[in-house]
């Protein structure tokens, strides 16, 4: 009966530990602070990942070049072989250029805002302002056309 009596407090302080160990998961799962934590760090991975697929990630003038310009100045045989290696890898040059190049980001994102812009009914003082703007020139016309 001792060694039962044993064996079952073994289990109990064997399970309040393992309980112990869950609850504490548990609390820090759905701590107000750990929450806010998780998110932010999710918002700056985001950002992060956003940032490299715009302005490109940050390369060695090697990597940009392949490596292979030392190999190719070497023989014949190596500049025909990095002839081929470039050749090869034009797509996927061509990709990380496009995801790397703040300018043409730049760019489309202009363009997006002018066409978002030009859909938009103008305003009240939008118009005052393009009447006041028209009045000399208007006027500069007329008398040219005189």
């Amino acid at each position: 009966m001792a060694e039962r009596t044993e064996e079952l407090r073994r289990d109990i302080e064997e399970t309040r530990a393992h309980m112990s160990g869950t609850l504490d998961q548990i609390g820090d799962r759905v701590s107000p602070g750990r929450i806010a934590s998780r998110r932010w760090q999710g918002v700056r991975d985001y950002g992060s990942r956003l940032t490299t697929t715009v302005m490109g990630a940050p390369r060695r003038a090697a990597d940009k070049t392949g490596g292979a310009i030392g190999d190719a100045q070497s023989s014949a045989s190596a500049a025909a072989s990095s002839a081929a290696h470039a050749v090869a890898d034009a797509p996927e040059r061509v990709k990380e250029t496009a995801s790397g190049n703040p300018l043409a980001a730049g760019a489309v994102a202009f363009g997006l805002g002018m066409l978002l812009g030009s859909m938009a009914a103008p305003s009240r003082e939008e118009q005052r302002l393009a009447e006041q703007l028209m009045e000399p020139v208007k006027s500069e016309l007329a008398d040219s056309g005189r």
